[in-house]
């Protein structure tokens, strides 16, 4: 164990807690935990509420409950650097123990895209798409933007223009089989391209004209199993190459075609409460994405040190009994157990 880092980061623990006046913003499907204002949080949460009121609506994702998504907002960069995995990571998303986490660390369009986009591989995990309709879906969908009453989608991204226009593309066969594994999607010169052309193939069979009025029985037919070539070929009647052609003409047309989308937001979206944010909570929250995007002994160290300067909680004990759940290193006569709502750790006959 490495004593200094661990000291180091515990302080700055401290020092966030301490110096920074955090909020809660919720309703019954988001918790905002934000050190950037009251305003600034129920900004998000509207924002957030509305790409899900939009899914749902569509029909491309069920209206589940569960626990409420929970989203860390940083008022700064200063306050956010411990928190992320690597310096390029401005927001990320997080599946934790007990609930899932988007972080955002430098508030933004771009990042707010950025976040939007990991939130809707959260509101399509349940879809079973392949890699790159997965992909494609959550970058064309994470332009969604509030447009009155309701929300424009599928504006461009200068980036992936770029891209397109600079870098030779992938057959779509390739494409197609391109997995979490594949090169295509890890290495840094060949992600770019797969992430551009997974966008516009998506875009093209969304908003298409030749494609449009049978985007729901490709998508039904790819989430079925159906190899995604013989999908689009049985719906449309096109070849891949065909495909392909439509795809490029798309992005050298003059005019791009979006879509605009009624959204009827309810009271708790329009109107969240909103309280002073429970310092426990918070250090549970932050303990959490240490164990989880730092070194995870920082993590446990802080979740301990927090459990035993507050002795009536048990969330502290429920994140430290995940955290020895989930690297599965139990020892004879240890255990995890549920108590009044908390989970905790027994060893023998001692609460850990």
């Amino acid at each position: 164990m490495r004593i200094f880092p661990i000291i180091a980061t515990l302080a700055t623990l401290s020092n966030c807690l301490a110096a920074t006046n955090w909020v809660k913003i919720y309703n019954e499907r988001f918790e905002v935990y934000t050190s950037a204002g009251e305003k600034r949080g129920k900004e998000i949460l509207r924002h957030f509420e509305t790409v899900r009121s939009f899914f749902v609506k569509q029909k491309i994702s069920p209206d589940t409950g569960g626990d409420p998504v929970r989203i860390v907002l940083f008022r700064n960069e200063n306050d956010y650097k411990p928190y992320r995995a690597n310096e390029h990571m401005a927001a990320y998303f997080m599946p934790s123990f007990d609930r899932d986490y988007i972080v955002i660390g430098k508030p933004g369009e771009q990042i707010d895209r950025v976040v939007v986009h990991e939130y809707i591989h959260l509101l399509l995990k349940e879809a079973k798409f392949p890699l790159w309709l997965n992909e494609g879906l959550a970058e064309v969908f994470s332009t969604l933007r509030p447009m009155g009453k309701g929300v424009r989608a599928g504006e461009p991204i200068p980036a992936h223009f770029v891209t397109l226009q600079n870098e030779k593309w992938l057959d779509l066969p390739t494409l197609f089989t391109v997995d979490h594994k594949s090169a295509y999607y890890n290495e840094k010169n060949r992600v770019s391209v797969f992430y551009a052309e997974s966008w516009a193939l998506a875009h093209t069979l969304l908003l298409g004209a030749d494609y449009q009025k049978n985007t729901v029985q490709i998508l039904s037919a790819i989430a079925n199993g159906t190899p995604a070539a013989e999908a689009i070929t049985n719906s449309t009647g096109k070849t891949m190459p065909q495909v392909t052609d439509d795809v490029k003409k798309k992005l050298h047309a003059t005019l791009f075609n979006v879509a605009q989308y009624n959204v009827q937001l309810d009271k708790s979206a329009e109107e969240p409460q909103s309280a002073d944010a429970d310092s426990v909570e918070i250090g549970v929250a932050l303990g959490q994405m240490q164990y989880r995007m730092q070194q995870p002994e920082v993590g446990k160290t802080a979740l301990l040190d927090l459990a035993k300067a507050n002795p009536g909680r048990w969330e502290p004990w429920e994140a430290l009994a995940y955290t020895v759940w989930a690297e599965k290193k139990h020892r004879p006569g240890e255990g995890v157990f549920r108590q009044g709502g908390g989970v905790g750790l027994f060893a023998g006959e001692n609460l850990l």
